[in-house]
């Protein structure tokens, strides 16, 4: 599955790597494009075993230097081309979403390790677009979009459930980024537009558009 395709049924994912800019846009698409992918084997898990090994090839492939991995899968070239030096916050991923697997731990244990986990990789962006400096906001950033979105992708009690956790989980306010982070402003401020209002998705009508299109121009 092409890696573009992925992001079909998230437009709000598209239109943050279409504003993100060149130089951060592409690592931004790469580790959305694996969330997405991990997201479907665990959502469509019909075969457990067969689930968890298909999340255990992305470990082993990302625990490998970028020359040693196999080329073609789209997400795993991006990986490796727009990602070298910062695999731990990948493997971060692959053990969160393997981790909603287990049966061991708590559903608030489980989605807080998915919150951290995506929230390291918003940290890793900022680092990959040069904005070192701006590491602890943009984790901050991560945080309020992966939960909003876990948020969204439930209903009925699950929903209810995660949302009376935000205050555990140490969910913050959206914090400001350069304009070089712009892709990871509007997932955070959609996310935090979501939230606020209650809306069942993180775009619903033309402000949420309007937002993007002024976080996408001016940061």
């Amino acid at each position: 599955m092409e890696a573009d395709s992925l992001l079909e049924q998230y437009l709000e994912r598209r239109l943050a790597v279409a504003h993100a800019g060149r130089r951060l846009g592409p690592a931004l698409e790469s580790f959305l494009s694996l969330d997405a992918r991990l997201a479907g084997f665990v959502s469509q898990m019909k075969e457990p075993i067969l689930t968890q090994i298909r999340i255990a090839w992305w470990r082993d492939e990302l625990n490998k230097s970028a020359d040693l991995r196999p080329k073609g899968d789209p997400i795993l070239d991006g990986l490796s081309l727009h990602w070298q030096g910062e695999e731990a916050a990948l493997l971060a991923l692959v053990d969160a979403w393997e981790g909603l697997l287990g049966e061991v731990t708590t559903a608030s244990e489980r989605a807080g390790a998915l919150v951290d986990a995506r929230s390291i990789g918003f940290a890793a962006l900022a680092r990959i677009g040069g904005r070192a400096d701006h590491t602890i906001p943009a984790q901050e950033a991560g945080r309020v979009w992966a939960f909003a979105d876990l948020a969204a992708a439930l209903d009925g009690e699950e929903k209810s459930e995660l949302l009376r956790q935000r205050e555990h989980l140490a969910i913050p306010n959206v914090p400001k980024l350069p304009h070089s982070l712009r892709g990871l402003s509007i997932l955070a401020r959609l996310s935090s537009k979501m939230l606020a209002s209650g809306d069942e998705k993180l775009i619903t009508n033309r402000s949420d558009f309007l937002l993007i299109t002024r976080v996408g121009l001016f940061g």
